[in-house]
């Protein structure tokens, strides 16, 4: 499984691959030209002591914060997707089956936005096609592979993995990767996959910690922030009783004690903290209640 990492996505892409790409799905002319004059026209100054030095036309890249780039960063990406496909019909690659007995849906890689999964066996043959697609792909878009950044993920027995590593030319881990935030092959109830979540929110809480904030505002920080930092994982899977009262313990630590170990007493039971506002409550999120909201929409 091979996880490359591109490097400054938006900032590389090429002009005339991507105009060429827009005239292969026929796009309209006049769309087309709307496309073309708005990333022309695009100016860049260098500040030098904080002033505007002179201005000069890009020449490539797509404009961060434009509502336009990520569409056409995905139609960029494509391309990649259509490149691997082809190859994989040639048999020079395969991924992984969803369902072994039947060989139905056949998986070789995963894209979204920038971030990429391929997958394929620890062959030598097929490690050096898909560096070869991927170098193709390199040098029509414009768009760079980190290989610093990089990883190869080993899954099951492979006798040599630095030598499929070294093709690549990045490092190579055991370790479960993570796709969109989700840790690959791990246990839906294994409490381990909520780790690096509680750790995020800890961090949090140690940067707010050294504040003096008064009771009112850590009751904001509860509710906003660390009330919507397990959102992403909450739709996906049924956290267990550990994690919840996991979270619930830092939140109510960080409320009373700010964060700190001190045995000042809570002013406020907790149920009543969870209960809505409007019923007298401080309308803190109850985190079962919220978990089971997510995954039932």
């Amino acid at each position: 499984m091979f996880k490359p990492d591109i490097e400054k996505a938006f900032d590389s892409v090429n002009w005339e691959c991507l105009f060429k790409i827009l005239s292969g799905l026929e796009f309209l002319e006049k769309w087309k030209s709307w496309v073309k004059g708005s990333m022309c026209s695009s100016m860049i100054s260098v500040l030098v002591n904080g002033e505007a030095n002179g201005y000069f036309r890009a020449s490539k890249g797509l404009r961060q914060g434009d509502p336009l780039s990520p569409g056409l960063f995905v139609l960029v990406m494509d391309v990649l997707s259509m490149m691997l496909k082809v190859v994989r019909e040639a048999g020079k690659f395969k991924g992984f089956y969803m369902n072994e007995d039947s060989k139905n849906g056949e998986v070789t890689h995963l894209l979204f936005a920038d971030d990429t999964v391929i997958f394929c066996d620890a062959n030598h043959d097929q490690v050096l096609n898909i560096l070869a697609t991927i170098v193709c792909f390199q040098s029509m878009t414009g768009l760079r592979i980190n290989l610093d950044k990089s990883v190869m993920y080993i899954v099951g027995d492979v006798a040599d993995p630095s030598f499929y590593a070294a093709i690549f030319g990045c490092k190579w881990s055991r370790q479960p990767p993570k796709y969109l935030g989700f840790p690959l092959g791990a246990k839906l109830n294994d409490p381990a996959i909520w780790d690096s979540m509680i750790n995020k929110m800890k961090s949090k809480l140690n940067g707010w910690g050294s504040r003096h904030l008064s009771y009112g505002a850590r009751l904001v920080l509860c509710t906003a922030v660390l009330g919507s930092m397990p959102t992403y994982m909450f739709s996906l899977f049924k956290a267990p009783v550990s994690v919840l009262q996991e979270l619930e313990r830092s939140q109510r630590r960080f409320l009373w004690n700010g964060g700190r170990d001190s045995n000042r007493r809570a002013l406020v039971d907790w149920k009543l903290c969870k209960t809505e506002k409007s019923r007298g409550g401080l309308g803190i999120h109850d985190l079962k209640a919220f978990n089971d909201a997510m995954l039932s929409k």
